[in-house]
């Protein structure tokens, strides 16, 4: 609503994908509507990242068919952000897909909710990187290779001052660990 406000763009459609990847819309496609916004849904919205990965997929191909999208940008809160992360280090380079331009992370738990990093500093923790890593931090190291080189990953992370050092969900230790993967792969962050 904020964006459409202040005309930063228009929601156009609200796509939602149900558990075994079909996917419908509501709303009107308008290709000449400047930053038309697409909002996506999952049906299952508790389900693993992987699976969302895979329904992101299922998302922009449907636009790409539908509607001829051949790029876009992608914004993923919490675990969308996880999740989109996840689709671009699994099928970013596929040429066949959309091309992502841009990735916009916000509150996104990249290393899960380890316990341990709180001993660095915070300095020492973006210089360095984590002491601690999950399964999750580690499958995306192991797959950064694949992440598109071309989207950058705009990064935002929250910090309510009440000494928990994180959003009140997601700790900033946790979004922000991506940040050293990316910089240590060469692939533009902020």
């Amino acid at each position: 609503s904020r964006f459409e406000t202040n005309g930063w763009g228009k929601k156009v459609l609200i796509v939602t994908v149900q558990p075994d990847g079909s996917v419908s819309d509501t709303g009107t496609w308008d290709d000449q509507s400047t930053n038309p916004l697409v909002q996506v849904l999952f049906a299952d919205n508790k389900n693993n990242e992987w699976n969302q990965a895979d329904w992101i997929k299922a998302t922009v191909v449907y636009l790409k068919q539908t509607y001829q999208i051949e790029e876009l940008n992608l914004v993923g809160h919490s675990m969308g952000g996880v999740s989109s992360f996840r689709y671009l280090v699994t099928y970013g380079e596929e040429d066949s897909l959309p091309a992502v331009n841009k990735f916009v992370a916000i509150g996104a738990p990249f290393n899960d909710f380890v316990t341990g990093n709180e001993e660095q500093s915070l300095d020492t923790f973006i210089q360095d990187g984590p002491l601690v890593i999950s399964q999750r931090y580690s499958d995306f190291t192991a797959s950064i290779q694949q992440y598109p080189q071309k989207t950058p990953l705009l990064n935002i992370a929250g910090d309510v001052q009440d000494g928990s050092e994180g959003d009140g969900t997601v700790p900033m230790r946790s979004v922000l660990s991506i940040g050293h993967l990316m910089q240590t792969n060469g692939i533009e962050y902020h």
